[in-house]
């Protein structure tokens, strides 16, 4: 809840928020506490990337914030009417004809949109670093890419099909890998949080440590797959 006096004595007049897609969704308690107070800003801006991730049904949450549903409608049920057409259980809705456009007109005096033509960076150069896999590795690799199942510490680690496989080998390429769940005594599988995962490698560790060395203090980024890496 909110205190509307005292909100109002903090003396905000501008509401900018970053990732504004955090408010697509209308049923949650971060965007009905914000809508309580949405009258009181002067201005109200949104910056996201990805506005409409899953679909056009995203916009609906984010342009109320910015104009207290002017645009699009003051509720999501005549959003829904007026462009979309729900299925027979009413849980998934796809966009009548020609409703693409004339959403987009809806909100066009609410949008700024800046493209990579607009940006002055420099050219893209890729440097793919290469790194061999011990043969035991390779080993492991392999049987996982061929068979879906494999051992490690004398445990036994499966892939269920051809997506969990594709999991398991990128783990193996990185340096580690998840072991199969254990059984508890009650005949439950242990959290996946608790879940256990062995040690093959550090071929990609030793491979960022030079790039390191080389970058001699320029800034970089390292994106990582699983929690074990």
């Amino acid at each position: 809840t909110v205190n509307m006096k005292r909100f109002l004595a903090m003396g905000f007049d501008i509401l900018c928020i970053d990732e504004l897609s955090k408010f697509k969704h209308y049923n949650t308690g971060r965007f009905e506490a914000l809508k309580f107070v949405l009258h009181t800003f002067g201005r109200r801006w949104g910056l996201t990337g990805s506005p409409a991730a899953n679909g056009l049904l995203d916009l609906f949450g984010q342009c109320y914030i910015l104009d207290l549903g002017n645009a699009l409608g003051a509720y999501i049920t005549h959003y829904r009417d007026t462009y979309f057409v729900a299925d027979k259980y009413g849980h998934s809705f796809t966009l009548m004809p020609g409703a693409e456009e004339r959403i987009y007109e809806a909100i066009e005096p609410l949008m700024l949109r800046m493209g990579n033509e607009l940006l002055d960076m420099p050219r893209l150069v890729e440097n793919n670093i290469w790194i061999d896999l011990p043969e035991d590795v390779m080993e492991i690799y392999s049987q996982l890419e061929k068979d879906f199942i494999t051992a490690v510490d004398s445990r036994i680690v499966t892939a269920v099909n051809a997506a969990s496989a594709s999991s398991k080998i990128r783990q193996v390429a990185n340096g580690g890998i998840y072991l199969d769940p254990k059984v508890l005594p009650s005949g439950l599988q242990a959290l996946k949080s608790e879940r256990e995962w062995s040690n093959l490698h550090s071929k990609k560790c030793e491979a960022l440590r030079d790039l390191v060395d080389e970058l001699q203090g320029s800034p970089l980024l390292v994106a990582y797959d699983f929690e074990h890496d």
